[in-house]
């Protein structure tokens, strides 16, 4: 995996900045950050510039436990706006360890149906990115397709539509970006309101 001299989670708070830079031209664009790791620590609803703020005080480490941000959005769910609302999840690491006395891998498979119902019910769309040829479609499909099995026909995992891999900065910025001009099945258009939840795990394990 190629980022050079940049560090993965420096990479994604580049690549994120981009991304928000851009949805700053379209309107009253409000941000939640959900960074985790062993553990979610939610952030409450901010501004695009408030937002940059906290990016920049993130830190990576711990082990990688995907059910906790989600969670974290589906507790207790409000938004700020009545407006069209895009989760981001972004992780460097496949669920590995143990988070609340249950191994995270057990724990987000047993997640799915949950963020499944709560995502259709909220008309929700969801971006996933996968930093790093070792982060697997099994357990990044269960945040963008969740309870669905994706195999091609030698029975190997493949990305739902929604979900993306990618190996170096340069992709990562890419990748994020490509979700503002419509490749999402519930776009946020030019010059609307919208809110933005972004989930982010950087452990470089797993």
């Amino acid at each position: 995996d190629d980022f050079g001299d940049t560090s993965v989670l420096q990479a994604t708070i580049d690549g994120i900045t981009q991304l928000l830079s851009t949805y700053d031209g379209m309107g009253n664009v409000q941000v939640k950050l959900v960074p985790f790791s062993t553990n979610a620590t939610e952030y409450n609803w901010t501004t695009i510039n408030q937002a940059n703020a906290l990016l920049n005080g993130l830190s990576a480490g711990g082990t990688t436990d995907y059910d906790d941000p989600l969670a974290a959005i589906v507790d207790g769910y409000s938004t700020t706006q009545d407006a069209a609302t895009k989760v981001y999840f972004i992780s460097d690491g496949n669920p590995y360890g143990s988070s609340e006395n249950q191994n995270n891998v057990a724990a987000i498979t047993n997640y799915q149906q949950t963020w499944k119902d709560f995502i259709e019910a909220n008309n929700i769309d969801v971006e996933v990115i996968g930093i790093g040829s070792g982060v697997q479609y099994q357990y990044l499909n269960m945040v963008g397709a969740p309870t669905e099995i994706i195999k091609d026909d030698s029975g190997n995992y493949t990305a739902a539509d929604n979900v993306v891999s990618v190996n170096t900065a340069v992709q990562l910025a890419q990748a994020l970006l490509a979700t503002v001009g419509g490749k999402s099945t519930g776009e946020i258009g030019a010059q609307q309101s919208s809110s933005g939840v972004i989930d982010y795990g950087a452990d470089s394990e797993g």
